[in-house]
């Protein structure tokens, strides 16, 4: 009977996509590292220019999945031709399923995929992928990959996460006006499309097209933002009430008892402190 060890040297690389699957899984883990420490190529993610374009893509989307972990939202059929470690060649149909990063002493990136030619999820890694191929056609295996994931909803929808993050955060003015309108926006429990249209206009209307982001990016963000009201009553002894703000935060309230109370708080700072422009709104959202 094969232990752990011998299957995953048949396998490829380090083996099973189920780590159950491989007898005495820890100590086969330990002697098998020692065995092949002296064979076992090393990549250093940040050195070795193949990972390049996706240490750029995951800086790009702001690594908002699990550190150095890329799965896929659909089924991605690619062709590979792989040597694994004992030189085996095979040309292999796969749908790929995630991008991860190894843990250890050495940095090197893997992904897991349904193999064809095997009939069940195997773990590759990508630098012994000697070519790939999409519908026939030689591709580069990373740089496709990567292109691919672009076309996804959910890279369209990290990427809004990202750039309004920073933006609807409460160390900005704006992001501290925004917090302000989501509030008043959702403290009965609901938070209309109406609504998030109607604030995502207004921050527009602050920033202009200068982050290249539309109106359902920044809907997106502003999905994300969730002011308690603890944070409210703070927001508002923060930020200088410009009129601006207290006409939109007015145009929200409607004749909801809550929504009406949470206005007059904010009303009642209108005044107190310098009030600030539309320009300083705008000024403040880079600098503050």
């Amino acid at each position: 009977m094969k232990n752990g060890i011998d299957d995953w040297r048949e396998r490829g690389w380090e083996g099973p996509a189920t780590e159950g699957k491989a007898e005495n899984y820890e100590t086969n883990t330990k002697e098998y590292n020692k065995r092949e420490e002296g064979l076992r190529p090393i990549f250093y993610a940040g050195g070795n220019p193949e990972y390049k374009p996706l240490l750029e893509f995951l800086d790009e989307i702001g690594n908002q999945e699990t550190n150095d972990y890329l799965p896929f939202p659909n089924t991605l059929n690619i062709e590979i031709e792989y040597t694994n470690r004992e030189g085996n060649f095979t040309r292999r149909e796969i749908d790929l399923i995630y991008i991860a990063k190894t843990n250890g002493s050495f940095d090197d990136y893997y992904f897991k995929a349904y193999c064809h030619l095997r009939d069940e999820e195997r773990i590759f890694k990508i630098a012994s992928v000697e070519r790939a191929f999409a519908d026939g056609e030689p591709v580069d295996f990373l740089p496709y990959v990567i292109n691919e994931y672009r076309q996804t909803e959910k890279y369209k929808r990290l990427i809004a996460i990202n750039k309004t993050g920073e933006m609807f955060s409460a160390k900005l003015y704006l992001g501290r006006a925004v917090r302000i309108l989501v509030y008043i926006a959702r403290v009965d429990g609901v938070f209309t499309r109406k609504e998030k249209i109607a604030i995502a206009d207004y921050v527009m209307g602050v920033v202009g097209d200068g982050n290249n982001l539309g109106q359902e990016e920044y809907i997106i963000g502003l999905e994300q933002v969730e002011p308690t009201s603890a944070e409210y009553r703070t927001l508002i002894k923060k930020t200088d009430v410009n009129p601006a703000l207290l006409e939109k935060a007015k145009s929200l309230v409607g004749k909801d008892p809550m929504r009406q109370g949470a206005f007059e708080l904010l009303a009642s700072q209108y005044g107190k402190g310098k009030p600030a422009s539309g320009k300083d709104l705008a000024d403040q959202a880079a600098e503050d």
